[in-house]
C-alpha cells in the first residue's frame, strides 16, 4: 500500500470506513488512542494521508504475480487481471521463447496466455503436400502431431479400374494389369512383332510378342504370309518350278518350298507322260515313271510319326529303302534336335531342369532357348544357437551342427556337419535356434519347437524330449520368436508370450516361483502390447517396443537386466552387498524392466550376460559385459581400496573378467569390519576417517571385498565405437557381429569384437578385442560381405546373398555347415554346404 498516491489513500481510507459502518450492527464503541499513544504516526498536518509507515492491519495484501497466472491458467505472455485487492494489474507469466515448445507460440492455439501450435496446413494442403490423392495419410503435422487423413474416397477419386495404391504406390490411383505382355500376345494369337492392346487397365499398350529373328523359322517373317503377328512367308516357287527343282516328271510332289512351308503340286498326270505300263513312281522313284508304291515317303513317315530324321521302310513294290522324313536343322525349331525330347524322330528338346543342374536358388539357363527361376531354397535368414545353425530359404529350412537332443529337427540325435533338411513343416519367415532346442515361426503365425524339452522348453505342454516338429507352442498371431539356453519367447499380437526355464524369471512374470518349468507360453508382466521384437540371453530376455524402447527381465549378475546401480560403503565403484547371498538371488529381476536412455532402438539382440541395441540411424550401444573366465595366469585383480601391512593393495582377482566394457564399476560381494589405527590421541584426537572408539582406539568400519565377480560392467547403454553405419547386429554369448554400411565395395562389410577363443571374431587370429574389427578375407581369400549376421556360443555366420553363407570360429559340433573342413575351428569364413539333395 505504501505505493499507493495519495488521492488513491484517501479513496481507499474512505472506501473502507464505508465497509465498516456498513456491515456494523450499531454505533462504533471503539476507543482511538491519542495521537502520542501512535507512535507510528507522524502528524504532518495532512489529514488525508494515512502514511507511508502505517502498516493498517485491515488493509488489503494482493496475490503475486505468479499466483494470478496460475489462478488464470496463464502460462505465458502477459496477463491483465483484477486481484483480489480490486486493482487492475498486468503481469507477465512467462517468456514464450522459455516456457513453450519450439513449435509452439503464446497463444498459437487460439488460447489466450497458453502455449500451444495451430497446423499450418489443412487435411487437403497435408494430402496435396504429400502428393496423395486418395485413403488414408498418416503424416506429423508443423505442430509435430502425427495425423491421419482421409485425401479421397476410392470410389470418387479413382477411376473405376483403379483403386488406392492399386499400381504399389501408397496413396495414389492405380491400375495393376492383370496380364503380363506374354499373356496379351497369347491371348490375341500373336507370336511376334510388336502388338497394340489395351489392356485391363484401359491402357493401350504395345508389347513385343517375339523377336522375329527367335520366334519365326528361318525363311519367315513376322506376317510375311499376310496376317498381321503371325510368322509366315510367300513362296518365290511356282508349282512347275517347284517339280524341276525336285526332278519330278508326273504325279504329286509335296515339297518345300522356299518359305519352309510343306506344298504338294501335280507334276504331270501319269497317263500323259509315262509309258504304256508305266505309272508315276511306279520304278521306285518318286516323279518319275515306274512302279508306283503305295505309299509316299511322307506317308511312310507319317504313318511312323516320324517328322525328322531316316528311317527304314519297304514299299508296295516291296524295294526296301531308307526314307528321310526332314533334315534336323529343316524340320526342327531353335534349340530342338531330332530325337531330342527323348522320342525317336521327333524334334523336341529336354529342358536341364535345377535338381539336374543342382541350383537351389537363381535363374538357370535351360538349353532349350529359355530359362528357370530355380527357388528350391533361396536363402532369406540364418540363425545361430548354442552349437547349431539353421537357415531359411524359400520358405524352407535347413539347419547343422549339434543335435545332442534333436534340435537339429530331423528325427535324429546325430551331430550333422553339413545342412540337412527339416520336413513337415509350413512355409516358415524365422527361426531361432537355443541352447538345445530349436523354434521356428511360420507365415500364418504359428510357432513351431523341437529338441530338448526337460525344461518345457518346447511350450507344448509337456516336457518331453521331441526330435522332429510337431506341436505348436504358439497357435496364431506370433510375429518374432526368440530362445535363450532353455527357454524361447514370442512376440503374439503385439505382447510378450514366454516359456521354458525359469531359474532366474526369464520367462518375466513374477507370479511364478523361480527354478520352475513353464511348459506352456506364459504373459510376461506388463508386456501386453506394443511389441515389436523380442531376444533371449542364455537366462534372461529382452524386448523391442514400438516407441524404440527397451525392456529387460531374468538374470542380471552382471547388470543385464539395465538398472543395477553401484553403491554401498565401500571404497571402489562397485555393484556390491553385504550378505552371504547369491550373486543372482541378489540381482534377478523377475518382471520387466525398462533399460535407461533406450528411445530410439530399432533392433536388440541379446548375448549371455549383456544385451545390444541399433538405433534407427545405425548407432549401437550395449550393456552388461562381454566377458571371459579368469583362469591361470590370466586373471583380472579388482582391488578394494585397501592396503595390507606392506602397503600393498587387497581385493580380490574376479571369476570373470570383462573384455568390453573397458572401464567400469565391478561387482562383488563385501564383508564388514573394523579398522584400526592405533591408540587415540591426545583429546580424543584421530587421523582421516578414523573416530576414537570406548576402547580408546582410533577405528573405522571398513569393506573388503569378500568375493570378486567381475572386475568391470556397464550398468546402462553405452556406445560401442564401430566405423561406418551398423545396418544389422547379432549377439553371441560372448562377442557382437554387425553389417555396417561401408560403400567401398573392395571392403567388407562385416565387423565383430569380443571373446575369440574359438576365432568366433572372424580376424584371422585367437586375441579378445573390445572394440569392432574387420572380417578377414575367407578360405580362398576372397572379401566377404554380407547382408545379415548371426552368432552362436562360439561360433558365427553371415548371409552373403540368397546362394552363400560364410561361418567361422568353432566347428566341434560341425556348427560351420561344410563337411570338408576337418579341424574343430576355423579362423576364416568358410562356406556352409548348401546342396539340393543333401
Amino acid at each position: 500500500m505504501k505505493n499507493l498516491t495519495l488521492l488513491a489513500r484517501h479513496a481507499l481510507t474512505l472506501g473502507l470506513l464505508t465497509a465498516l459502518i456498513a456491515c456494523s450492527d450499531g454505533p462504533d464503541t471503539r476507543t482511538i488512542p491519542p495521537n502520542d499513544n501512535r507512535p507510528d504516526v507522524e502528524d504532518t498536518g495532512d489529514t488525508g494521508d494515512v502514511g507511508p509507515d502505517v502498516e493498517d492491519p485491515d488493509a488489503c495484501e494482493a496475490e503475486s504475480d505468479d499466483a494470478l497466472c496460475s489462478d488464470n491458467g496463464a502460462e505465458c505472455g502477459e496477463l491483465t487481471v483484477v486481484d483480489s485487492c480490486g486493482t487492475e494489474r498486468t503481469v507477465n507469466c512467462g517468456d514464450e521463447a522459455s516456457v513453450c515448445a519450439p513449435e509452439e507460440t503464446c497463444g498459437g492455439a487460439g488460447e489466450d496466455n497458453r502455449c500451444g501450435c495451430t497446423p499450418d496446413r489443412s487435411d487437403e494442403e497435408l494430402c496435396s503436400d504429400n502428393g496423395a490423392e486418395c485413403g488414408e495419410l498418416a503424416v506429423v503435422d508443423s505442430c509435430g502431431t502425427e495425423r491421419t487423413v482421409n485425401c479421397g474416397d476410392e470410389a470418387s477419386v479413382c477411376a473405376p479400374e483403379e483403386t488406392c495404391g492399386g499400381a504399389g504406390e501408397d496413396n495414389l490411383c492405380g491400375c495393376t494389369p492383370d496380364r503380363s505382355d506374354e499373356e496379351l500376345c497369347s491371348d490375341n494369337g500373336a507370336e511376334c512383332g510388336e502388338l497394340t492392346v489395351v489392356d485391363s487397365c484401359g491402357t493401350e499398350r504395345t508389347v513385343n510378342c517375339g523377336d522375329e529373328a527367335s520366334v519365326c523359322s528361318e525363311s519367315e517373317t513376322c506376317g510375311g504370309a499376310g496376317e498381321d503377328n503371325i510368322c509366315g512367308c510367300t513362296p518365290l516357287e511356282s508349282d512347275t518350278q517347284l517339280c524341276q527343282l525336285s526332278s519330278y516328271a508326273c504325279g504329286p510332289l509335296t515339297a518345300v518350298d522356299s518359305c519352309g512351308t510343306e506344298r504338294t503340286v501335280n507334276c504331270g498326270d501319269e497317263t500323259q507322260v509315262c509309258g504304256e505300263f508305266d505309272t508315276c513312281g511306279g520304278g521306285g522313284i518318286e516323279g518319275q515313271c515306274g512302279c508306283t508304291p503305295e505309299f509316299t515317303d511322307e506317308e511312310h513317315c507319317a504313318m511312323q510319326q516320324a517328322e525328322c530324321g531316316e528311317i527304314a521302310i519297304i514299299d508296295s513294290c516291296g524295294t526296301e529303302r531308307t526314307l528321310d522324313c526332314g533334315a534336323e536343322d529343316q524340320v526342327c525349331t531353335l534349340f530342338d534336335t531330332c530325337g531330342g525330347g527323348g522320342e525317336e524322330n521327333i524334334c523336341g528338346c529336354t529342358p536341364i531342369t535345377c535338381e539336374d543342374a543342382q541350383m537351389l536358388c537363381g535363374e538357370l539357363d535351360d538349353g532349350c532357348g529359355g530359362t528357370t527361376q530355380c527357388d528350391e531354397f533361396c536363402v532369406e535368414s540364418v540363425s545361430a544357437g548354442a552349437s547349431h545353425a539353421c537357415a531359411i530359404g524359400s520358405g524352407k529350412l535347413k539347419c547343422w551342427g549339434r543335435n545332442t537332443d534333436g534340435q537339429l529337427g530331423n528325427g535324429t540325435t546325430r551331430d550333422e556337419r553339413n545342412p540337412v533338411d527339416i520336413d513337415n513343416l509350413p512355409t516358415l519367415v524365422d527361426v531361432a535356434p537355443g541352447g538345445e532346442h530349436t523354434c521356428a515361426l511360420s507365415l500364418n503365425g504359428e510357432v513351431f519347437c523341437w529338441g530338448a524339452n526337460d525344461r518345457g522348453q518346447l511350450g507344448v505342454g509337456t516336457t518331453v524330449d521331441n526330435p522332429l516338429p510337431g506341436s505348436r507352442a504358439i497357435i496364431s498371431g506370433a510375429t518374432a520368436i526368440a530362445s535363450g539356453e532353455f527357454h524361447s519367447c514370442a512376440v503374439v499380437n503385439g505382447g510378450v508370450r514366454c516359456w521354458g526355464a525359469n531359474d532366474y524369471g526369464q520367462i518375466g512374470n513374477a507370479n511364478l516361483s523361480l527354478g520352475t518349468n513353464i511348459a506352456v507360453a506364459t504373459p510376461a508382466d506388463g508386456l501386453s502390447s506394443g511389441i515389436v521384437d523380442v531376444s533371449a540371453g542364455r537366462h534372461h530376455s529382452c524386448a523391442l517396443h514400438d516407441n524404440g524402447g527397451v525392456s529387460c527381465w531374468g538374470r542380471n549378475r552382471f547388470g543385464q537386466v539395465g538398472n543395477l546401480i553401484p553403491g554401498g560403503p565401500w571404497l571402489i565403484s562397485a555393484y556390491g552387498y553385504l550378505t552371504n547371498d547369491p550373486i543372482d538371488f541378489i540381482t534377478i529381476a523377475r518382471s520387466p524392466v525398462a533399460v535407461p536412455d533406450i528411445i530410439d532402438g530399432a533392433e536388440i539382440t541379446a548375448g549371455e550376460d549383456f544385451n545390444c541395441v541399433r538405433s534407427s540411424t545405425g548407432q549401437v550401444s550395449c550393456w552388461g559385459v562381454i566377458h571371459r573366465p579368469s583362469s591361470s595366469g590370466n586373471t583380472c585383480f579388482v582391488p578394494d581400496g585397501y592396503t595390507d601391512s606392506r602397503d600393498e593393495p587387497t581385493g580380490r582377482d574376479a571369476a570373470n573378467c570383462a573384455i568390453w566394457p573397458t572401464s567400469g564399476p565391478a561387482v562383488g560381494r563385501f564383508s564388514e569390519r573394523t579398522g584400526s589405527a592405533g591408540p587415540c590421541g591426545e583429546n580424543g584426537s584421530c587421523s582421516g576417517d578414523y573416530t576414537c572408539s570406548e576402547n580408546n582406539r582410533c577405528e573405522r568400519p571398513e569393506y573388503p571385498l569378500a568375493a570378486a565377480y567381475i572386475n568391470r560392467f556397464s550398468r546402462a547403454p553405452a556406445p560401442v565405437t564401430a566405423p561406418g553405419e551398423a545396418l544389422t547386429i547379432e549377439a553371441g554369448a560372448n562377442h557382437l557381429c554387425m553389417v555396417v554400411d561401408q560403400p567401398d565395395t573392395l571392403l567388407t562389410n562385416v565387423r565383430c569384437f569380443g571373446l575369440n577363443s574359438y576365432g568366433q571374431v572372424g580376424d584371422g587370429t585367437n586375441n579378445p578385442w573390445n572394440m569392432p574389427v574387420d572380417l578377414y578375407y575367407d578360405v580362398d581369400d576372397n572379401i566377404v560381405r554380407g547382408e545379415a549376421m548371426t552368432a552362436g556360443d562360439a561360433f558365427s555366420c553371415v548371409l552373403v546373398d540368397d546362394q552363400n553363407i560364410k561361418c567361422w570360429g568353432s566347428n566341434q559340433y560341425g556348427q560351420i555347415g561344410n563337411s570338408a573342413l576337418l579341424r574343430d575351428e576355423s579362423y576364416r569364413p568358410f562356406d556352409v554346404k548348401l546342396e539340393y539333395a543333401p
